[in-house]
């Protein structure tokens, strides 16, 4: 709001930089959601808290206790990325987490998107995640859609992308079996739709060996 104080360094002090604090701007003005990683239930309201007294569009990553606080993020309307394989009280804040998170945060009517890992080497684990989300409870419909539609809705692009409707920039990908089984490959891609070759390194090594 007073960047030329700020510039001078009459402003109040603060622990983030300027690029940091420009990249907040479109948040505090509800043009961008605000991302937040966050574990416990308590943790989860006070999140919402924030969020409804500034005014703020939030999405929770994580959100390990999320099952916990369902119908309040369900009453507030805000969105979850989680991992449905976290299953293990790795730290105190998660010490309620639970396989069938996903089912009862959809039953409860949140949207939830799952995600795959934070390595961008492994972010296809996110297919075997719905599927394991599947096999504790979450419908396979919103299973699918949570990898797919609700992952663009989330953030805003649902019109453009995110399944496949006239109109919309979509890759497809033709799988071997069902697309949530872990055994099951893909057998043509296309990207922008033009076909790619189903050849790899790996694929010309075992065919030579």
């Amino acid at each position: 709001a007073n960047r030329a104080a700020y510039d001078k360094g009459e402003g109040r002090g603060l622990m983030v930089s300027r690029r940091e604090l420009e990249a907040l701007v479109p948040v505090v003005q509800g043009r961008s959601p605000l991302l937040v990683r966050v574990s416990s239930a308590n943790d989860i309201r006070q999140v919402l808290k924030l969020a409804r007294e500034e005014k703020l569009s939030s999405i929770l990553e994580g959100a390990e206790e999320g099952w916990l606080v369902a119908a309040e993020l369900a009453a507030a309307k805000v969105p979850v990325i989680i991992d449905s394989q976290a299953a293990l009280p790795s730290s105190f804040e998660t010490l309620g987490t639970h396989l069938d998170n996903a089912r009862v945060l959809q039953a409860a009517g949140v949207s939830v998107a799952i995600m795959g890992s934070r390595d961008y080497n492994n972010l296809r684990q996110s297919r075997m995640n719905a599927g394991t989300a599947v096999d504790n409870g979450l419908p396979y419909q919103p299973a699918l859609q949570a990898i797919t539609l609700v992952t663009a809705r989330i953030w805003g692009v649902d019109q453009e992308t995110g399944s496949l409707e006239a109109g919309k920039a979509a890759d497809v990908v033709i799988w071997s079996g069902d697309p949530l089984e872990g055994q099951s490959y893909p057998t043509a891609v296309f990207i922008a739709g033009v076909a790619h070759p189903m050849t790899s390194r790996s694929t010309e090594l075992a065919a030579r060996y």
